[in-house]
C-alpha cells in the first residue's frame, strides 16, 4: 500500500504541475527521482532492441531524432522542440 500511496502522490504532483501550465509557455521540467531514472533506463534498454526488430523504418527514423539518453528521462519541452523542428508540431 505504501508504494501505491507514493505513486499516487507523485502522479498528483505531476498533475498539479500540468494544470498550472499556461499554454504558450515552456513546458515545465520534471525533476526525476533516482528510481524514476532507473526505470527509464531499464525500459529504454529493453525497448530499443524490440523496436529494431519490430518497428518500421519511418518509426525508427523518428525515434532516432529524439536521441533519448538512458541516463535521464526525456523532458517534454525537449521532445516538443524536436517535434517542432522536424514537423512543425509542438506539445501542449
Amino acid at each position: 500500500m505504501a508504494l501505491d500511496a507514493a505513486y499516487c502522490a507523485r502522479r498528483e504532483q505531476l498533475g498539479r504541475a500540468a494544470a498550472a501550465h499556461e499554454v504558450g509557455e515552456k513546458l515545465p521540467a520534471v525533476v526525476y527521482s533516482a528510481e524514476e531514472r532507473r526505470v527509464w533506463a531499464a525500459v529504454l534498454g529493453r525497448l530499443r532492441p524490440l523496436l529494431e526488430r519490430h518497428a518500421c523504418r519511418e518509426y525508427l527514423d523518428g525515434f532516432a531524432l529524439f536521441n533519448f539518453s538512458p541516463h535521464e528521462p526525456v523532458q517534454l519541452q525537449a521532445a516538443s522542440d524536436v517535434l517542432q523542428a522536424h514537423t512543425g508540431w509542438a506539445l501542449r
